[in-house]
């Protein structure tokens, strides 16, 4: 900014109170005039410094000084818990990115991190305030926006929940959160992973289970098959026992024989009978004829036939023969019939005799009786191939199936996700123990400065973190008060968010404030530089 090539040290650990005005011997001989002399740049290089970013609505560009237009460095040393820290912070100290850098320093030895902004979070967390708190408490502008004036609550901005959470240690209870949200995130990932292997081992003790069960499926199956064919086979030579070979397959040619005559005779039977009907029909054919002859009429036309004599003869010389056919045939039938009689009870005899049906297998049998015999004793001495593979299967030691490290990751996830609620949650008793420690804290100092103040005004912060304003009993809005009010309300709000932050962590021994005594005081100037006096003294700050 206004600072040229010249290196410039401020000293921030001071005591008592500094007053800085300006003379600008550049406009003015008298030196009258102070705008634009660099008051303001001291505090934009300690918040620059510290967090890359001013105090006011500057491009960071913009801070280098438009007469270099280069080679702006800005460092700042301090110390907590013992530790001496040193920021050095830098725009275009060569041509490029390589220009813009951080450098953090602790005890003097280098600790910048990979980038910029992981240097910058590791800076603030050294601060143990972001840069919000920090241009309320320590480096202090009037033109910067109020508290009162920010929204309650904005995704998108500076809001009062976020600075007050930040100013209560609400967000580390946010950054725990974080924390646990990814240990839940490890555990669930780590049950899954466990889940993933049980299902795994479960599917090969499936697997494992079908296969020993079809493994002795198989060895039973053959067990049951080698008796089942021992027991067959012995029930074939079983049937061998009192059979006299000879005697059946003599009984069985017999009958062979007797069903061939049998069979001869019932042909010749079913000749005779067929000549006999023959015969028979020309009989009455015949008998029909003489009748008709003897009444000298044709047989056929039924007309007078002339030398009937001779035709009667001729048809009484054939009935005649034909009837004598008759009784030969008749006589030869019932010998035929007397042979079927007998052959069919020589049948039926030798057939009572025969006590074997199916000879020709009992031959077979026989004829194969030493096979069979041979074949027993190997089904008897026979070795199950199956059983080897099933005792295979059976030695197989498969991995236990453990739940016990699920149960446990089931029930760490169950008790980190109850800590993440009461570390979330509005109405959980982390946060309300939080808030019942500080709030009653920050209202009692704000009330302190403002009475120091000489403000009638009541300003108080409920437990939803939400500031209420009244004077004598009636509520008011921050934009009721007139800007000396809302100036000294702001200062007020300051220096009690100070006093807070310092009874959670460090004291903080500087305070910055521009143009406080600028806006609306008048009169109540001398009370204002009284409080800064005061504050001075009690809390040993510059």
């Amino acid at each position: 900014m206004s600072y040229g090539n010249v290196p410039t040290l401020v000293l921030l650990d001071r005591p008592g109170t500094t007053f800085i005005s300006g003379e600008d011997l550049d406009r003015t001989e008298s030196g009258e005039g102070s705008n634009g002399v660099g008051k303001s740049v001291v505090l934009n290089a300690l918040t620059f410094a510290v967090y890359g970013k001013p105090v006011s609505n500057i491009h960071k560009d913009k801070l280098v000084n438009f007469v270099n237009k280069r080679h702006m460095e800005v460092v700042v040393d301090f110390e907590k818990n013992n530790v001496h820290y040193r920021v050095t912070r830098a725009r275009k100290m060569k041509p490029g990115a390589a220009g813009n850098y951080v450098i953090l320093e602790e005890n003097g030895e280098d600790k910048t991190l990979d980038s910029v902004g992981n240097t910058n979070r590791k800076i603030e967390k050294i601060m143990g305030m972001p840069y919000e708190l920090f241009v309320r408490i320590v480096a202090f502008s009037a033109t910067n926006t109020p508290f009162l004036d920010l929204p309650v609550r904005s995704h998108y901005q500076a809001n009062q929940t976020d600075i007050i959470e930040e100013l209560f240690d609400l967000k580390s209870l946010s950054e725990k959160a974080t924390l646990l949200k990814q240990r839940i995130a490890d555990v669930n990932t780590a049950i899954e992973t466990h889940n993933r292997r049980i299902e795994l081992l479960e599917g090969e003790h499936e697997r494992h289970h079908k296969q020993l069960t079809s493994a002795k499926r198989r060895v039973a199956d053959w067990e049951k098959q080698n008796q089942q064919d021992i027991v067959e086979i012995q029930e074939k030579l079983k049937r061998l026992e009192g059979v006299d070979f000879d005697e059946q397959r003599g009984l069985y040619d017999l009958l062979d024989k007797i069903n061939e005559n049998l069979r001869s005779a019932l042909e010749l039977q079913r000749s005779v009978e067929r000549r006999l009907d023959t015969h028979n029909a020309t009989v009455e054919s015949k008998t029909s004829e003489l009748t008709h002859l003897r009444e000298e009429r044709c047989p056929y036309c039924l007309q007078a036939y002339q030398n009937v004599d001779v035709k009667i003869r001729e048809t009484e010389k054939d009935l005649r023969n034909a009837n004598n056919e008759i009784r030969e045939l008749t006589v030869e039938l019932n010998n035929v019939n007397g042979l079927i009689e007998g052959y069919a009870a020589t049948s039926k005899s030798t057939k009572s005799r025969i006590t074997v049906n199916d000879l020709d297998e009992l031959m077979k049998i026989k004829s194969n009786s030493d096979h069979y015999q041979k074949r027993v004793v190997e089904l008897k001495n026979a070795n199950n191939p199956f059983i080897e593979p099933l005792q295979e299967l059976q030695d197989v030691k498969l991995e236990p199936i453990d739940m016990k490290p699920v149960n446990q990751l089931q029930e760490k996830l169950a008790h980190q996700k109850f800590l993440l609620k009461l570390l979330t949650k509005k109405d959980s008793f982390v946060r309300k123990v939080l808030l019942e420690k500080n709030i009653p804290f920050l209202n009692q100092r704000l009330t302190h400065y403002l009475g120091e103040l000489g403000l009638p005004h009541n300003v108080e912060f409920t437990h939803e973190m939400t500031a209420s304003i009244s004077m004598f009993g009636r509520p008011l809005d921050f934009g009721n008060l007139s800007n000396g009010q809302r100036a000294r309300v702001n200062l007020a709000l300051s220096f009690a968010f100070g006093d807070v932050l310092q009874s959670m962590h460090e004291q903080v021994n500087i305070c910055m404030l521009d143009e406080v005594l600028d806006v609306g005081l008048d009169a109540n100037i001398y009370l204002f530089v009284q409080a800064l006096e005061n504050v001075t003294k009690r809390k040993r700050k510059s």
